[in-house]
């Protein structure tokens, strides 16, 4: 896939990725990065959405950026919205089954 042509994204993964995809990122010490720069969006499984990570830190960048993002679960409890696995190189971002 050329790097400079964008994945074709199901409705699912899109509304993920249009979500986090500007969500600020902590990577190394550079300023103003978001997610959609530390990462790039692939369509690999259609209930997920694959993040091929763009260097070593980066998936801690966007777990840590994710786990901010919460709602309440049916518990009443506060849970992360999506859940964050890593996947042979990939980050693969889901919906938290656990919230409404």
């Amino acid at each position: 896939m050329n790097k400079k042509t964008p994945a074709v994204l199901n409705e699912t993964q899109q509304g993920i990725w249009d979500h986090i995809k500007n969500m600020k990122a902590e990577y190394y010490a550079l300023k103003d990065m978001t997610i959609e720069s530390i990462c790039m969006p692939l369509n690999i499984d259609p209930v997920s959405l694959y993040l091929e990570l763009k260097g070593p830190a980066a998936l801690r960048s966007v777990e840590d950026c994710l786990n901010l993002d919460t709602m309440k679960a049916w518990s009443g409890k506060s849970v992360s919205k999506y859940v964050v696995e890593l996947k042979d190189r990939f980050a693969v971002v889901s919906k938290n089954p656990e919230a409404k």
